[in-house]
């Protein structure tokens, strides 16, 4: 069975001491995530595993980063905090770890592999930071990491907004996001594509993004997105459109003045779309 196959599951336990490194990577994270008491254990085993510049290194990094912590020194340091001192611990924490990934020449040794291989790596670069809790500057960090792969990293996360698992498509549509003026201008249409995904909370990143870039293109799927059952949605829409084409703001206004959703966000829309305020979300 491929290895890519066990990423989400449990693996045999026996593959820890399995003379396959790559077997042995599966199985201690395996072992991490579904029986945290043999964590000291496992962590031993990610510890033994080579840790320079090929794929299976950087993978043990990313492992390392993310579960070697030694929870009993710092759990004192925790409880005498605020909880906002405390996520601020945390967060800077993560921000650590992040940065521990790669040695300086990884990046360089991995671009002179294969496309296939440098993909790979990109995905499952991409879901490695998906795994993170949402504490920001995580999209920042990826979007690092991949931007250097060009159209390859662009296109794993792109894949990753179609992924089956929630946490990747989030990760994956924010990254596209804060990447979007300074390297998707290329990608506008497939960017508006996603209009038709089916995780609503995935859509709605789309119209900013249409609005943000002017993409006049995008304004026939936009109009058909009007009468979409999600009312919140189709009044995004509606703003879109107002702000891509002007000459269309008091229709945009008309609509939204008599669709039924929350007060407070549709005081604030019909406000902007009167001149009233300054568009939010430019």
């Amino acid at each position: 069975m491929k290895q890519k196959e066990y990423e989400h599951e449990a693996v045999p336990e026996e593959w820890l001491t399995d003379h396959d490194p790559n077997r042995r990577l599966l199985a201690a994270k395996s072992v991490i995530m579904n029986h945290p008491s043999s964590m000291e254990e496992a962590v031993g085993v990610l510890e033994e595993l080579p840790n320079d510049d090929t794929l299976l290194g950087a993978r043990v990094r990313r492992a390392l980063a993310k579960f070697q912590l030694d929870v009993e020194q710092e759990f004192d340091t925790l409880f005498k905090l605020s909880d906002k001192d405390r996520r601020g611990f945390v967060t800077n924490k993560l921000q650590k770890s992040v940065s521990s990934i790669r040695t300086p020449n990884a990046d360089k040794d991995m671009l002179a592999l294969s496309a296939e291989v440098q993909k790979s790596h990109c995905d499952s670069t991409l879901r490695e930071f998906a795994s993170f809790s949402p504490y920001k500057n995580r999209t920042s960090d990826a979007a690092i990491v991949l931007v250097q792969f060009g159209d390859i990293g662009l296109d794993a996360i792109m894949d990753g907004v179609y992924s089956y698992d929630g946490e990747v498509r989030l990760f994956s549509i924010t990254c596209v996001s804060e990447l979007l003026l300074t390297h998707f201008p290329e990608w506008m249409e497939e960017i508006a594509g996603i209009l038709d995904h089916w995780d609503l909370s995935i859509k709605c990143y789309v119209p900013r993004m249409l609005w943000r870039s002017q993409a006049s293109f995008a304004l026939p799927m936009l109009e058909q997105c009007l009468s979409h059952d999600d009312f919140g949605f189709a009044a995004l829409c509606a703003k879109a459109i107002a702000i891509i084409d002007p000459s269309k703001r008091e229709n945009s206004l008309k609509f939204v003045e008599g669709l039924e959703i929350d007060e407070f966000f549709k005081s604030n829309l019909l406000a902007e779309l009167r001149g009233e305020k300054p568009y939010l979300g430019m």
